[in-house]
């Protein structure tokens, strides 16, 4: 009888430290069960940048790229001259830049170079490289490259069904003068429209730079202010398609995408840029929206959900074949 007591008294004294140690453990869970669903919604609803975002990431083909600047760091010094020191950066500017090196080793030593000689680049650089990392070596050179007249050999390959990926500061043609600066700079809304003129038309010969000096000369470049937003109406008929302004209503767009339509957005500061953007969007599935981004190879490669874009866009336009 002692011998089974004993046994009985250490089984209840063993449920209870269980217990005791279960009851602990619960609390610890629910706080983390709780910590990462803040995460998780603080994430999904942030502008912040991209480049640490909640959507899961997607393919996007890069066939129709090419981004074949050579910098030589050494050759660039020399080119620099003591009166092209006329710019001055922001202390908090030049800390992001050291950030954004960190966080991007590949790029570090182009943009601790860019950081050395910051006082002859400009405010656009700086937001560039902080915006899209990968356009680094486009700002580097820009200040010493010139349009040679060769964007228009440019060849663009394109299966029907498919929208191409292209981007603005393509080394074939991001030197190519639109309005008061570069392709590389200023051409997203041309690119926007080349992309999906090619795709929708199968016409490669709508190339960027073909669709730059279309806007220039027809009047859909605004000084001061951009691309015009006709340039997807009104300037879209002459490239065989039909532009048509729609709601930023989630249903809509899926529609509209389902049908084989093609959506350019107008999009304000948060992800994308830090003034205005235009980008494409081209597909859709369960877990959002693909899109061609003309400015970053990164963006491109992420689905985006509709609660992430919708706070950023500024205006929609659908484009169908005439």
């Amino acid at each position: 009888m002692i011998s089974t007591y004993k046994k009985e008294t250490k089984r209840r004294k063993a449920r209870k430290q269980a217990e005791k140690k279960q009851g602990k453990a619960l609390p610890a869970v629910l706080i983390i069960a709780i910590a990462v669903f803040i995460l998780l919604k603080t994430n999904s609803t942030s502008s912040n940048s991209i480049f640490s975002p909640p959507d899961r990431k997607a393919a996007a083909s890069c066939d129709n790229i090419q981004t074949n600047f050579e910098v030589d760091l050494n050759e660039l010094a020399a080119l620099i001259t003591d009166d092209m020191y006329t710019f001055t950066a922001c202390q908090s500017d030049i800390d992001e830049l050291y950030k954004t090196a960190e966080e991007y080793p590949e790029y570090r030593d182009n943009i601790h170079f860019f950081i050395e000689h910051i006082g002859a680049y400009s405010q656009a650089g700086i937001t560039t490289i902080l915006m899209a990392p990968e356009k680094t070596d486009f700002i580097l050179l820009e200040p010493f490259s010139k349009d040679d007249g060769s964007a228009y050999e440019a060849e663009i390959s394109v299966q029907k069904g498919e929208i191409p990926f292209l981007i603005q500061y393509d080394s074939r043609w991001a030197f190519h003068i639109y309005g008061s600066s570069s392709m590389g700079n200023t051409g997203c809304g041309p690119t926007c429209l080349s992309m999906a003129a090619i795709g929708l038309t199968g016409n490669t010969g709508y190339t960027p730079p073909y669709v730059s000096d279309y806007a220039m000369n027809s009047g859909y470049y605004v000084y001061g202010a951009g691309t015009a937003w006709s340039l997807f109406t009104d300037g879209a008929a002459d490239f065989g398609l039909r532009g048509e302004v729609i709601p930023a209503d989630e249903e809509t767009m899926r529609d509209r995408l389902k049908k084989g339509e093609v959506i350019i957005a107008s999009m304000q500061e948060g992800d994308f840029t830090r003034g205005g953007h235009f980008i494409v969007i081209h597909g859709c599935g369960t877990d959002g929206f693909m899109v061609h981004d003309p400015s970053s190879i990164m963006r491109s490669g992420i689905v985006w959900s509709f609660d992430r874009l919708y706070p950023q866009i500024a205006q929609l336009w659908s484009l169908s074949r005439a």
